[in-house]
């Protein structure tokens, strides 16, 4: 069995459809994600609205993306 993180990370800048789209599946699949949002990105209400259904918290940085990781990381 392997442990699959997947981290996901939306820049104010970009529009990112297609990773909006994998985010979807990912989270419908059970998957363990890590997601980042910065403020100002333009579909960031829609990242909320499906991480609060499947539970995951949303941070806003890319530090605190790369702070997630190294915690899932530690537990190896």
């Amino acid at each position: 069995m392997t442990n699959t993180q997947v981290v996901v990370f939306f820049s104010k800048d970009a529009k990112a459809p297609i990773t909006l789209l994998e985010l979807g599946y990912m989270l419908g699949e059970g998957k363990k994600v890590i997601v980042g949002c910065e403020r100002g990105f333009w579909k960031r209400g829609n990242v909320e609205i499906i991480c609060r259904r499947a539970g995951v918290q949303i941070v806003s940085t890319l530090e605190e993306v790369m702070d997630g990781l190294y915690e899932v990381l530690k537990a190896f």
